[in-house]
């Protein structure tokens, strides 16, 4: 794999950070994940306007424009010769010691991995549910990535492939690495707060409405959840999940639902179109 750092490309296996890096010391740092259909990055600006806001927050000034960023993003997928990827850009505060308070040369380091490409409908997959939640839900922070590593093993341990996150009153959140959604009589309902607001979430929040689905961005309980109609997921990467068990409970009928089908082909559409346009762009 060809990697980027600070705008030098190089093999994985020659590419250094310091070991003073304040990412690798104290997870002071941010990411964002990308992905790649057909060669084109898909809403790359959307991307770069959360890069842009989330260095603004943390106060770790890029050094480079965002038109500099674009551009080494393109060149990853281009020299790693990808048409099917994730995109990795991650941004430190850099080799700063204990000095939190200003960032003179941050690290920005991005990897491009290539993806396999299922073909035919979403593979439907389990979950199950248990305490956790990121300490900085609204951003992508390294720190944030903290508890969810534990929260992987254990739900595999359990035997599903997510691990849906509730809170100390018993609402549901978040899962690992992506945002939940549920299906009750018709109604399509995502959690409202202590989330992140991930950039396909709303995407998909966009287009049920724009199908005439009703939706409600509210938080709801565990118990809601387990008894809904159907529950999906939803990340950059694998898009819509389709989630047909939830601590060994059927949902549903344990098979696609309606709804998530007609979002998942909707995305497709989406997606399609979007690289489409861009391409002849």
């Amino acid at each position: 794999m060809i990697v980027c750092i600070n705008g030098k490309f190089t093999d994985e296996k020659k590419a250094t950070v310091s070991v003073l890096d304040n990412g690798f010391l104290y997870a002071d740092g941010f990411y964002d994940t990308l992905r790649v259909y057909n060669g084109v990055l898909f809403e790359l600006s959307l991307h770069l306007k959360r890069i842009e806001s989330t260095a603004r927050v943390m106060n770790i000034p890029l050094p480079h424009r965002l038109e500099v960023l674009s551009d080494w993003l393109s060149q990853i997928v281009q020299k790693n010769s990808l048409r099917d990827a994730r995109v990795r850009m991650t941004v430190t505060r850099g080799a700063q010691g204990r000095d939190f308070s200003k960032a003179k040369k941050p690290t920005i380091v991005l990897t491009c991995e290539k993806l396999k490409i299922r073909n035919g409908s979403p593979r439907v997959e389990s979950a199950c549910t248990m305490r956790f939640e990121r300490s900085e839900p609204s951003r992508k922070t390294l720190g944030g990535l903290a508890v969810l590593p534990l929260a992987m093993r254990t739900a595999k341990e359990n035997g599903c492939e997510h691990a849906i996150g509730i809170d100390g009153n018993g609402f549901v959140r978040e899962a690992a690495t992506s945002n939940v959604f549920v299906v009750r009589s018709g109604r399509l309902l995502t959690p409202k707060n202590n989330i992140l607001p991930g950039l396909t979430r709303s995407r998909v929040i966009a287009l049920a409405r724009s199908l005439k689905l009703r939706v409600r961005i509210k938080n709801f309980k565990r118990s809601l959840l387990l008894s809904s109609d159907e529950v999906f997921l939803t990340n950059r990467v694998r898009e819509i999940i389709p989630i047909v068990s939830v601590n060994g409970k059927k949902i549903g009928t344990g098979k696609v639902g309606s709804v998530t089908k007609k979002l998942a082909d909707a995305y497709e559409t989406c997606v399609r179109q979007y690289a489409s346009c861009t391409m002849q762009a």
